[in-house]
């Protein structure tokens, strides 16, 4: 979920918006530690950069 958040909001965005917009499409509360979290996994993996 977090990788589609960050194909639609786009190159540049960060963990806020991407919780925002997790919260919006799925009205969940997605805390900002787990969302950076998984940036950082997605970031080691070199899916996101």
């Amino acid at each position: 979920m977090i990788l589609v958040a960050v194909i639609r909001l786009g190159d540049g965005t960060y963990g806020v918006p991407i919780s925002k917009e997790l919260l919006e499409t799925t009205r969940r509360d997605a805390a900002l530690g787990s969302v950076y979290a998984a940036l950082d996994r997605l970031e080691q993996k070199e899916i996101v950069s």
